[in-house]
């Protein structure tokens, strides 16, 4: 006695109803309300720290462009016995910042000079301000970069290990 293959396996509607899985399709609008509430929670917490990363990778530039001053000032005051008085005579292009707008600061002369780099009046209630020095003491440089406290805060560099008004990053 032979069997023909619809005898010896059951039928796709046997294991349907035997896992009691129905032919509809679709969400029903509580899996589409469980599913948008999960959403939303993910992007209550993402999004805060999506703009804090934003607020990071803007500052960037500010103490990118301040370390490179300050490298500069360095080279030059070694090739010309002094700090040099603006951007052209470094020979840096900065004219096209995106977010900070930088400058010198303070006195000029043969042992220090400060640079200062203060949020485009588009982001200043958004981003800080950054100051940087570069100090030269006994035939060594000493390079610092200053962060401000707060937003709109300038910070000021008195020495090499002191800043008011913010803190040190880097040394």
């Amino acid at each position: 006695m032979t069997m023909n293959n619809q005898q010896r396996s059951p039928s796709l509607n046997y294991w349907f109803k035997l896992l009691n899985i129905t032919n509809e399709q679709g969400f029903t609008l509580i899996e589409l309300l469980v599913v948008v509430m999960i959403i939303g929670m993910l992007s209550v917490i993402a999004i805060p720290m999506y703009f804090k990363q934003v607020e990071k990778a803007r500052a960037t530039e500010a103490t990118y462009t301040l370390s490179s001053l300050n490298k500069a000032q360095q080279a030059y005051r070694w090739e010309n016995g002094t700090f040099a008085p603006d951007f052209l005579e470094l020979g840096l292009n900065m004219s096209s910042p995106k977010y900070y707008d930088f400058s010198w600061t303070g006195a000029l002369d043969a042992s220090q000079v400060h640079h200062l780099a203060t949020p485009q009046l588009l982001y200043q209630s958004d981003l800080k301000t950054y100051t940087s020095a570069v100090y030269r003491d006994n035939s060594v440089f000493y390079s610092v970069l200053c962060e401000g406290t707060d937003v709109g805060v300038a910070p000021e560099l008195v020495d090499q290990a002191t800043c008011n008004n913010g803190s040190i990053l880097g040394k």
